[in-house]
């Protein structure tokens, strides 16, 4: 968000009369930052008119800051019944407050966390309302759940008939104190449950990572009322189960369907499903024809993947002929593959020639870039996949080849960027022209910026990222170091001028790849570090380090000790327990969990 104006400090019942700007929310610091002409008729507007402003703000604002204005509009807060909690990246004390203003029957849809950002937050938001109160709730998210809470909101998703919408992500089996824990094996609540759950409700919308070896386990009813579904992963035979089960089915999203290429199966169906997309399917699009056969009504289909670059090649020169004969409805094709170069040179005219046809840039108006990434791998995407979701790697060196008018689709291609991952050591390479290309076409709607350092900051640094992206839209700031701990050092003047600019970036990782046992002056970067930045994601591994950053950083809401590699599990759990004995000795308020990857605490900080 691009703080511009005057600020409105509702808490102190401020109101600027008159600015020039639009109003924007700052969500992390509870203010509204005014843009466009604002006058004390506000308040005075009808209360439909305030129900629909209300409705794109979060609650924290509404309750925490604007009914604290005027009589007015603490009477409309209070009357309002559209409100959407969402407690993924809340401070403790903000959670207490909203819990304690909030009306449940006034709330439509929650979002609970067990996340990095929120450790144990389902638990202590149990402790503070009951969940059964919420009578007319629509849509329930539960983010990485421990295990014993899960009971208490799987009876009430099978008691309330008022949830549309049911979304329960499993964390992942911690290996601490598990060595012999499969990789994909994940924490969660009886299976049965859930089944049940899901059958005797009213869903027609549900979110699940569950892999392959759980989904039987759900025993999917016949009949099932669902409309959306996401899953994790499943066999091909469990993909047919679902579509034969679940007629009334219109969207599936899955991050891969695992192929059995020595088995093969005599299902076949016919299924009016609108909407498929793979994830992170590892097969090639040729062995999903026959499951692809089975949904010849889609509409829009979307495959994330991998391949060999000579495979794709194969069958790029067939996926034209097996689209046009199938999927006489098939609107929208995303894809996005990252192809694996065995050979040098390798054909990229050719495969681009595959999309060249009539079909491809006239019927469809399909368009694809093929961009190389040397030595040993290249990207094929459509270009609606650079969207605000998928990130996308700024790549120095190597020419990409489209399908289209390359030059003029580039400025909207580059507005749909949300994510950007990006080598500031590599700007030796930019020529002059690059450059000055660059700076007239950056990338305007960046709101997370992932740095990646192999050797010391340029000196142009800040003034070249600066004209790369706008820095007051990015939120999330990432920096992730390959090198010697001394060399980190000597990028914090950097960095502390990268937030500068970067003002309202909430949530730091700073990481490093490799453990080294070098001293490294924390209280240097803590110093560079804003009171705006409310999360971070830190790798240390000296309980002394880790006990100085929390001194120095006592506006955070969060932060997550993320283990460098090289370190023991046993070093891991005595450094997590003397971090823990030491916030409780402080008697600091806080909420933990630690594994095998990480410690994170969830803090007190207002």
């Amino acid at each position: 968000m691009q703080a511009v104006g005057k600020k409105i400090l509702l808490q102190n019942r401020s109101v600027a009369r008159k600015v020039n700007k639009p109003l924007l929310i700052n969500k992390h610091n509870q203010q509204l930052v005014a843009t466009e002409p604002i006058s004390g008729d506000l308040v005075g507007l009808p209360i439909d008119v305030l129900y629909r402003i209300f409705d794109y703000l979060d609650a924290q604002t509404i309750l925490l800051s604007l009914q604290y204005v005027c009589r007015r509009l603490r009477d409309v807060s209070e009357k309002y019944d559209r409100y959407a909690l969402d407690f993924e990246n809340i401070s403790m004390v903000q959670m207490w407050h909203v819990c304690r203003l909030v009306r449940p029957e006034s709330v439509l849809s929650l979002n609970l966390s067990d996340g990095p950002s929120t450790p144990q937050g389902i638990e202590f938001f149990l402790s503070l309302i009951n969940i059964r109160k919420f009578t007319r709730l629509r849509s329930l998210s539960v983010h990485q759940s421990a295990d014993d809470i899960f009971h208490t909101i799987l009876k009430y998703v099978h008691g309330c008939r008022s949830v549309e919408s049911f979304s329960i992500h499993f964390r992942r089996a911690s290996l601490f104190g598990r060595p012999d824990s499969p990789d994909d094996d994940y924490h969660g609540p009886s299976l049965t449950l859930l089944a049940s759950a899901i059958a005797k409700s009213n869903l027609k919308t549900f979110k699940t990572n569950l892999p392959k070896y759980q989904i039987d386990c759900l025993l999917w009813p016949m009949n099932l009322t669902l409309q959306h579904l996401t899953i994790g992963n499943c066999t091909q035979k469990q993909y047919y189960m679902i579509l034969q089960r679940s007629p009334r089915l219109r969207t599936l999203t899955l991050n891969f369907i695992f192929i059995n290429r020595k088995k093969t199966l005599l299902f076949h169906i016919s299924h009016p499903l609108s909407s498929l997309a793979l994830l992170e399917q590892k097969s090639s699009i040729t062995a999903l024809k026959q499951i692809l056969s089975w949904t010849p009504s889609l509409v829009t289909l979307k495959i994330i993947g991998t391949q060999s670059f000579d495979t794709f090649l194969l069958e790029s020169t067939q996926l034209e002929t097996f689209l046009h004969n199938n999927f006489n409805l098939l609107s929208r094709f995303h894809i996005f593959i990252r192809c694996s170069i065995d050979e040098q040179p390798f054909a990229v005219d050719a495969l681009m020639a595959s999309f060249q046809t009539p079909f491809w840039t006239e019927d469809k108006r399909w368009f694809f870039t093929c961009e190389p990434r040397l030595p040993d791998n290249c990207l094929f995407y459509s270009a609606s996949m650079r969207t605000m979701a998928h990130p996308y790697t700024l790549y120095i060196g190597g020419n990409s080849r489209s399908n289209f008018d390359e030059i003029n689709s580039n400025a909207e291609m580059m507005n749909t960027v949300g994510k950007l991952h990006f080598e500031p050591t590599k700007m030796q390479y930019f020529n002059s022209r690059e450059k000055n290309i660059t700076g007239q076409s950056f990338y305007p709607n960046v709101t997370i910026l992932h740095l990646k350092f192999h050797d010391n900051w340029p000196s142009d640094g800040i003034e070249f990222v600066s004209s790369l992206i706008d820095m007051s839209r990015v939120t999330a700031l990432e920096l992730y170091y390959d090198r010697k701990l001394d060399s980190i050092s000597d990028s914090i003047v950097h960095v502390g001028k990268l937030f500068k600019q970067a003002v309202n970036v909430s949530a730091l990782v700073v990481f490093r790849y490799k453990c080294l046992y070098d001293r490294f002056k924390w209280e240097k970067l803590c110093s560079v570090i804003p009171h705006h930045v409310k999360h971070l994601s830190i790798s240390a591994s000296d309980p002394e380090d880790m006990k100085t950053i929390l001194d120095h950083l006592k506006h955070l809401w969060s932060i997550r000790f993320q283990w460098p590699t090289g370190i023991i599990s046993e070093d891991k759990g005595t450094c997590s327990r003397e971090i823990i004995n030491d916030l409780k000795m402080k008697k600091q308020n806080f909420k933990y969990l630690h594994d095998d990857f990480e410690l994170q605490i969830w803090l007190s900080n207002a």
